[in-house]
Order: C-alpha cells, then sequence, then structure tokens
C-alpha cells in the first residue's frame, strides 16, 4: 500500500511542471507583465501543493478524529475567517479589494453560488471518506474541465496537457487502490465538488475577469456566507452549541 501511494504521487508530481509549462505558453503575452521562471514555478507549485495537503488533513481531523458534527459550520467558519482576513489587510494597505456594491454582485454571479457548493460538498467529501479515496475521486474535476472547455468554450488542450491530466488521473487511482471504499454521501458530495469545480472554472473563462483572484475570493466568501448560515438554520441540529 505504502509503495502504491508514493507511486501514484510520482505520477502526479511528475506531470504538475508539464501542465504548468503548457499553460504559460498557452498564455496571451501582452497580458503577461513579467514571465515566471523554472525556480519560481516550481516553488510556487511546491507551495500549493504543501498548503492543499495541510487543508486537507487539518479538515479531515477536525471532523474525524475529533468528530466535529458539522462540516457546514466548518465551511462558514473558514469562509468567515477569509472575509476577515482579507478586510483587516486591505485595512493595512496589505491588498487591493474593491468596495461592495450590488453590480459588483451582479458582475461575479453565478461564481459565489458556485463557490458556496464546491466548498460545502468538498468539506462533505472530506468527512465521509478516507484522503486517499477523496483525492482520486477530486482529480476527476480536471477531467471535467477540460470536456467543458471542449464542448463551451470549444477549446481543446494540446496533447502534452491531456498526457498531464490522465497521468495525474492515474497516479491518484494507483494510490487509492488500497483504500477503495464505497460510501453512497461522500461519493455524491465529492460529485458535486467536481462539478461545481468545473462549472466555477469555466464560468471564469466565459466572464471578462475585472477583480484579483484576491478579491474575487473575498466576494465569494463575503456573498457566500449569509447563504451557509440560512441553510444551517433551517436545518435542526446542524450546530449544537
Amino acid at each position: 500500500s505504502t509503495a502504491a501511494r508514493f507511486l501514484g504521487a510520482f505520477f502526479t508530481i511528475a506531470t504538475v511542471n508539464t501542465a504548468k509549462e503548457q499553460e504559460v505558453e498557452t498564455r496571451d503575452p501582452e497580458k503577461e507583465m513579467v514571465s515566471p521562471t523554472q525556480s519560481e514555478r516550481l516553488t510556487a507549485a511546491a507551495a500549493y501543493a504543501v498548503a492543499s495537503c495541510a487543508i486537507m488533513w487539518v479538515n479531515k481531523w477536525v471532523l474525524t478524529t475529533y468528530h466535529f458534527p458539522s462540516s457546514n459550520f466548518l465551511c462558514a467558519s473558514q469562509f468567515l475567517f477569509t472575509v476577515v482576513t482579507l478586510r483587516v489587510l486591505k485595512t493595512f494597505n496589505l491588498v487591493d479589494l474593491p468596495d461592495f456594491s450590488i453590480q459588483m454582485v451582479r458582475d461575479i454571479f453565478p461564481l459565489p453560488i458556485f463557490h458556496l457548493v464546491n466548498s460545502a460538498a468538498g468539506l462533505g467529501g472530506t468527512k465521509y471518506l478516507n484522503l486517499p479515496m477523496l483525492t482520486a475521486l477530486r482529480r476527476f474535476s480536471i477531467l471535467l474541465v477540460s470536456i467543458g472547455e471542449y464542448y463551451i468554450l470549444q477549446k481543446k488542450k494540446p496533447r502534452s496537457v491531456q498526457i498531464s491530466i490522465a497521468c495525474m488521473i492515474i497516479g491518484s487511482l494507483i494510490a487509492a487502490w488500497h483504500d477503495l471504499a464505497y460510501d453512497f454521501y461522500g461519493y455524491l458530495y465529492v460529485g458535486l465538488n467536481d462539478v461545481f469545480t468545473a462549472a466555477n472554472g469555466i464560468t471564469l473563462k466565459l466572464k471578462s475577469q475585472k477583480m484579483s483572484n484576491t478579491a474575487l475570493m473575498y466576494f465569494n466568501s463575503l456573498v457566500s456566507l449569509p447563504f451557509l448560515c440560512l441553510w444551517m438554520a433551517l436545518r435542526p441540529g446542524e450546530v449544537c452549541l
């Protein structure tokens, strides 16, 4: 089992750089102010991998090891932390966030809905499935994005990117081979997570993005938080204080 997980991780890591390089090459050079170096790309990829794994492990510990009863409350807490932290950073002029307005919400809609379902479903899947199986199933969101881009945006991925995606999915399946488990709610949550991850990515490309990723994360969390709180309020026993 350990060897299989290592091999799966190797497949995934080995293909990340190829995909990133191809992504940089297909961007519009007029929109790129500074092209990152190879070491900067590798550093960013490594930092993302560490942060992503850390988030998954902490969420899994909270929901299973410590038996926290509500994944939705955990999701709402993360939304609130994101909003408060970025607001404090804006106060000290460390980040640039535009002012809130109804027009701004209209401009980014339906991204907050996708963000809400994506985040809540991801934490729900984390609660019901083991991490290797969760990781394997979430890799299919990359495949869904490619299919959506092909049929909606009429954009076909280069062969090298297709091979990278296939290797990532195969690698994650190898890593989870000895941890195969079926849980209806777990599969349902991860399926929703994959679909709305793909929908979010494709919608971002359909819209002309007028704000930074940091600002988009801030407003997605800000707009999603009241809806999630309302959903929890309508479900008796969702949060026990």
